[in-house]
């Protein structure tokens, strides 16, 4: 569900409000004069029609010849299959 923005702007200051009310009313201030300042520089922009039907390019092959990492890590995270990947393939440094 959407959120009417007004009421999503009020929740986030009340939650700033109650974050950083430990620090002051200067930090508190400030972080809602942040909030104020992004949503005033919020600018509309137009998508085209067509992106509705866009699709994306198919993935490189990865080359039997490139690092393990590449063909074993990289590879499937360029594919966007990068979640299936178990923990083990990753190093530890």
């Amino acid at each position: 569900a959407v959120v009417d923005f007004d009421r999503a702007v009020s929740a986030l200051k009340e939650i700033v409000s109650r974050t950083y009310n430990h620090d002051g009313s200067v930090m508190v201030e400030r972080n809602i004069a942040a909030i104020d300042q992004a949503f005033d520089a919020i600018q509309s922009i137009e998508i085209p029609p067509s992106w509705a039907l866009a699709t994306d390019d198919p993935v490189a092959d990865i080359d039997s010849d490139m690092p393990d990492f590449v063909k074993n890590v990289a590879g499937p995270c360029l594919r966007r299959e990068g979640d299936a990947l178990p923990v083990s393939a990753f190093r530890a440094d």
